[in-house]
């Protein structure tokens, strides 16, 4: 009887594996699992335990293990080390220390990971201070990673079409995030910038097909090309800090997005920047607004839906009437036969077309 008992036990237990969230660090189809973080780093050859959360149902799992081994390194003018290829090392879980053979590791060199293949997860230690370009680009088995407090600078392309990455752990302090730095990431869910990021470069999250929703820091009031280019998935913008101009092509091909509200610091909204909208619902422009572009026949508005796109223009003390201070105005559009040679700039007082 008591031999029943424990294979029924046995039974269950392995069901609610199979039904459940998963532990094994190599397992994760059972949950959405968070980037690791650890509370401590370990000192040089001690083990230190890395800690994950499930988003979903909050069930935490732990992996101990040291620094990994076997990185090649080459030694700085200052005397510390750049970490440049992954040598015999052929761990899962890449924990670079920021010490090696009693040298300070700061940065992580150009191309030093470049299509490293069986990385799964990654934590880059405090002490190093620079990713640069390239360094992990194509690293197609890699899901998640974890950059700890005083990192600063991640190159172009430093995580470029790591196809299978879902999360990255950001620390402030980090100031830029260069060309392209997560493009084709496509299986990245959510972004949590540092509210110490003020530049973010041209492409630097398009073709992340899955984000749903992105916050611009604070800190950051120039937008660039192609931001969110090709972002499918981006419901939800909040874009409030920008100043200047809506870059062309910054919302290329978003199809899921419906609502977008310019913000006040915004002047000029340049052609394409919404090409490719197709469920684009409705757009809010304020008064500051001065100069739409449509170039070539392409507005800023191009290939979206007229039939469901509304445009809405801020009422100033002639419109003071208009519901909730907004009114409908046209946006433009030309055929083949009418289209422009030169950039054509609209101007728009008080909401309406000048």
């Amino acid at each position: 009887m008591k031999r029943l008992v424990g294979l029924i036990l046995a039974l269950l237990s392995v069901c609610t594996l199979i039904t459940g969230c998963k532990a094994e660090i190599d397992e994760d189809e059972g949950c959405k699992w968070s980037a690791w973080t650890c509370t401590e780093e370990a000192k040089i050859g001690k083990k230190t335990t890395f800690e994950s959360v499930c988003e979903e149902c909050s069930k935490k799992r732990t992996h101990r293990t040291r620094a990994s081994k076997g990185l090649e390194y080459a030694e700085n003018t200052d005397g510390t080390l750049t970490v440049t290829g992954i040598g015999s090392c052929d761990d899962e879980f890449l924990y670079i220390a920021s010490e090696h053979n009693g040298k300070k590791v700061t940065a992580i060199g150009e191309n030093a990971f470049d299509g490293a293949r069986g990385i799964k997860y990654i934590y880059v230690s405090g002490g190093i201070e620079k990713i640069m370009p390239h360094a992990f680009i194509a690293c197609s088995d890699l899901l998640c990673v974890t950059l700890a407090q005083g990192v600063k600078e991640l190159g172009m392309y430093a995580f470029f079409e790591c196809v299978s990455m879902y999360d990255v752990a950001l620390p402030e302090g980090i100031t830029a995030i260069n060309d392209y730095t997560f493009a084709g990431c496509y299986a990245l869910r959510n972004i949590d910038l540092p509210t110490t990021t003020s530049h973010i470069g041209t492409g630097a999250f398009a073709g992340c097909k899955s984000i749903k929703e992105f916050v611009l820091p604070g800190g950051v009031t120039t937008l660039s090309q192609h931001m969110l280019d090709a972002c499918f998935a981006l419901e939800r913008v909040d874009i409030s800090s920008a100043q200047g101009v809506l870059p062309e092509s910054i919302f290329a091909a978003c199809e899921s997005l419906k609502s977008v509200r310019i913000p006040e610091g915004i002047h000029t909204i340049d052609t394409k920047a919404f090409i490719g909208c197709s469920a684009l619902e409705s757009v809010y422009i304020p008064a500051g607004v001065t100069t739409i572009v449509s170039r070539d026949g392409e507005s800023p508005f191009y290939m979206c839906d007229p039939e469901i796109l509304t445009v809405k223009c801020e009422a100033g003390s002639e419109g003071a009437n208009w519901d909730d201070g907004y009114d409908v105005c046209n946006y433009i559009e030309y055929d083949d036969t009418t289209k422009p040679t030169e950039a054509v700039r609209i101007k728009f007082e008080f909401g309406q077309k000048g």
